[in-house]
This record gives C-alpha cells, sequence and structure tokens, in this order.
C-alpha cells in the first residue's frame, strides 16, 4: 500500500493527483496523511510502567493505576493502561490454570467404549459415587452417597455402606461387558 502512494507524483504535467490516486486505487486522503507521534504525556507513562513491570511484573491493569496515583502522581485510565501495555509487549505474570496437563504419575485408563456398540440393555453399567461433608450446601446435616445406574438411583448414607455390595452384585447380574466406574467429590 504504502508503495502505491509513493508513486503519486503531484507535480505530474498530465495526471492531476486525483487521477493517480484513482488509477492507482489508493484513496487521495492516505497520500496527504502523516502519521502523529506519541504524546509526550504517553512517553512518560510508558516510561513508569517500564520502571514498574521492573520491580514487579506480577502488577495487572486494575492495580496499576493505584499504584502510578499513589506513588508518581498520574491518573490515567484502565483502559489507557492497557493499550500502552499492549504496544509495549507487557503482560502481567499470574499462575495460570492447568487444568488440561495430566500428572505424570497418574494412571491413564482406557476408554472401553470407543469401538464397542451398545445394542441391549444392561450391556454397559456405569456409576457415579459422590460423597458430599457433612454440613454442606448440597445436604444440610446428612451426608449421603449416591450412585447413579441405569436409571436406577441409590442414595446410601454414611451407615448404611455395607448396601454397597449390592451394586456390584447387580453389575455381576446383568453379566455386563463393560463397567465403567467414575468418583466424583
Amino acid at each position: 500500500m504504502r508503495d502505491r502512494i509513493e508513486l503519486v507524483d503531484r507535480k505530474h504535467p498530465r495526471l492531476s493527483a486525483r487521477r493517480q490516486c484513482e488509477l492507482l486505487g489508493v484513496a487521495r486522503s492516505s497520500v496527504d496523511y502523516e502519521p502523529v507521534g506519541e504524546s509526550a504525556e504517553d512517553l512518560r507513562i510508558k516510561r513508569l510502567l517500564d520502571e514498574i513491570y521492573l520491580i514487579d511484573p506480577c502488577l495487572g491493569s486494575r492495580r496499576l493505576p493505584t499504584v502510578l496515583e499513589r506513588e508518581h502522581g498520574v491518573r490515567v485510565n484502565r483502559k489507557r493502561l492497557q493499550r500502552l501495555r499492549r504496544e509495549m509487549g507487557h503482560e502481567a505474570i499470574w499462575r495460570r490454570p492447568r487444568t488440561s496437563v495430566p500428572d505424570a504419575s497418574h494412571r491413564k485408563y482406557p476408554y472401553l467404549l470407543r469401538n464397542l456398540a451398545v445394542t441391549r440393555p444392561d450391556q454397559v453399567w456405569c456409576a457415579d459415587i459422590t460423597y458430599s461433608a457433612p454440613g454442606s450446601r448440597r445436604h444440610p446435616g446428612r451426608c449421603c452417597r449416591g450412585a447413579n445406574m441405569s436409571g436406577m438411583h441409590l442414595d446410601l448414607c454414611k451407615e448404611e455402606t455395607r448396601r454397597m455390595p449390592a451394586i456390584c452384585y447387580e453389575i455381576a447380574r446383568a453379566e455386563a461387558e463393560v463397567t465403567c466406574r467414575t468418583l466424583a467429590g
């Protein structure tokens, strides 16, 4: 684009600047445009941001306006700080969530249903066992374990855990080919 703008000759004997811009496919306003330099205030704020970043790189755009006003007497908008930091390439150092990174020592379980066509009832069973601590918001006053298996829901209180073998018996009786077990806390 800049190359085409430089081809426009204002002192051409036959073609006007308007016609040259039309032939080159360039807007006339871009021929006369001179980029505006950065303001002295922006340069001062960038210098202060650099100093602060070297001292504490963990400060983000929410905390920086307070620090700049308190320590340097500069009132600046958060969005302006974000723009200036983006131009400078500054990013706060913070602990990002690592939810998708598996632990190296954790055992990897195979997905047993990958190439299995479920064609009959009781072919596959799945249990989800959840424990809620006493006094929690979900079960205030009682702690239960719930198991949901093929539409059958069992509520087992802490004292009634002796019924757990009944679930194993039902799975064996159904002659399930695959049994998936998931535990949630």
